[in-house]
């Protein structure tokens, strides 16, 4: 499958389109020095001395969003973002990290215990943070020097030519096609007792359902309904702590084993992310970095606050029952009690897994919409989005166990390549660390962040091969 991305990643390049300002926007020309201006009474001179302080810097073209383009071709004046796009971009990271994956976090954080998994999770957000920031600065530069937003995958064509382009588009391509499998197998899993119907029908059903809308809908509609979904969940999980917190026994937190915690980084890793939202988030608040860092902060701390949360309840409801003899999800015992709980927990992955999926289908419909320009007939976008739920719904119905196993390759592989080694990679290429105030301190910063997502995704294949072949795969 990795070589077939790639392929298919390749086929799919164009080559880069030159950077124009939007349109309604002429191109910027710095203004030019005026000698009266210093000819003239100091009043009169810092009156006018202010109102050039107002014009567009030098060498700085304006970036703005496509409303804000068609707002200034229509005569208007765009605005500066507001407190209430931070609330707005906060609640995109939010929903983003909280997705189908979150239903995962109770089985991935038995067998270490609550305390060390939260050690675990608390190192995965700083670093996920950190590359929040390295992210939006790379997006912010190249947006301004190109005078347009800029998206991920542009960024890296410029830093490491077709071939970067290309490997960023191949785990794209992987990391979409690994969260159909999981969702379609969790989601068929939960339907299967409330319809009635074998477990591959409910995956059948909620990938035609799911994806109908999504991909042959107005993008605003399934924007509404993805909407009304991630409320739903919020108030699932307000609901689920409400009920679960008196019947849990909260003296099992105090196991622990540290010597579990390995196992459980790329499945944490991938319940974590949400840098994908990036380029969203920076056009939304208008590429104001103090304002970006700020909203992905108090997002990503939601996330983590419910993340430890649910670990938490989760641990203190369904008590670990050892490694032997197989491991039940905590999800599947709650759900096979009954129960208040039960039927809360259904309405939290029914919600979970539809926006999972909703936004997941727009991600790819979008990025074959980007990659089949001008290329082929206008359908072909649309029929490779269907082909990209259609792979991933054969390989669900064969188990739900494949639910955890897509959730660990995931942020074993593709997500520790695209989110832990490129985002530093890139900045050194375009020589960001230069250009900082503290050159030094930042390159150590990108070399770090490369050493610690390079050693991290050699243990990890380590540790696959000696348990798929034994410790003589690695003499």
């Amino acid at each position: 499958m990795p070589l077939c991305l790639v392929g298919l990643a390749f086929l799919l390049q164009r080559p880069p389109a030159e950077r124009t300002l939007f349109a309604g926007e002429a191109a910027h020309q710095p203004p030019q020095c005026d000698r009266r201006w210093f000819q003239q009474p100091r009043r009169d001179w810092l009156r006018l001395r202010g109102a050039r302080a107002q014009r567009p810097r030098r060498g700085v073209p304006k970036v703005a969003h496509a409303e804000e383009a068609s707002a200034q071709a229509a005569g208007g004046a765009g605005s500066r973002a507001t407190v209430w796009d931070e609330v707005t971009a906060a609640g995109i990271v939010t929903g983003c990290g909280v997705g189908g994956g979150f239903l995962a976090l109770p089985h991935t954080t038995g067998p270490a215990g609550h305390w060390p998994s939260a050690a675990v999770m608390l190192m995965i957000w700083v670093f996920m943070y950190v590359q929040s920031i390295v992210v939006s600065d790379l997006i912010i530069s190249a947006s301004k020097r190109g005078g347009a937003p800029a998206s991920y995958p542009s960024v890296a064509r410029r830093a490491l030519g077709p071939i970067g382009s290309v490997a960023v588009s191949a785990l794209f391509l992987m990391l979409m096609l690994l969260t159909h499998v999981s969702q379609f197998a969790k989601g068929g899993q939960l339907l299967s007792p409330i319809l009635g119907l074998p477990y591959t029908a409910s995956c059948i059903v909620l990938a035609v359902v799911l994806s109908s809308l999504s991909l042959l809908a107005p993008v605003r509609l399934v924007g509404k309904v993805n909407g009304l979904l991630t409320a739903g969940f919020m108030c699932s999980v307000g609901v689920l702590f409400a009920v679960g917190a008196p019947l849990a026994r909260w003296s099992r937190l105090a196991r622990a084993d540290w010597s579990c915690c390995w196992a459980q980084v790329p499945a944490v890793l991938q319940i974590l992310v949400y840098l994908e939202v990036m380029p969203t988030i920076c056009q939304l608040l208008e590429f104001d970095k103090k304002r970006i860092r700020r909203a992905v902060f108090i997002g990503a701390s939601c996330v983590l606050l419910l993340d430890l949360c649910w670990s938490a309840l989760g641990i203190g409801l369904v008590p670990f029952a050892g490694m032997l003899g197989g491991r039940q999800d905590p999800v599947d015992v709650l759900l096979h009690a009954g129960g208040p709980v039960a039927v809360v927990i259904n309405i939290l992955g029914a919600c979970a897994i539809a926006t999972t999926v909703l936004s997941t289908n727009l991600a790819t419909k979008a990025f074959f919409a980007d990659a089949c320009r001008n290329k082929g007939p206008p359908s072909l976008p649309l029929l490779l989005a269907i082909a990209a739920v259609l792979g991933p719904l054969l390989v669900a119905t064969v188990s739900p166990g494949v639910f955890f196993k897509a959730i660990s390759l995931q942020g074993a592989y593709p997500l520790t390549l695209l989110w832990g080694i490129l985002p530093p990679l890139i900045a050194m290429r375009t020589g960001a660390a230069k250009k900082a105030s503290r050159p030094k301190l930042k390159k150590a910063l990108f070399t770090g962040l490369i050493s610690a997502a390079g050693l991290t995704l050699a243990g990890r294949l380590c540790t696959d091969l000696i348990n798929r072949f034994g410790s003589g795969a690695l003499l």
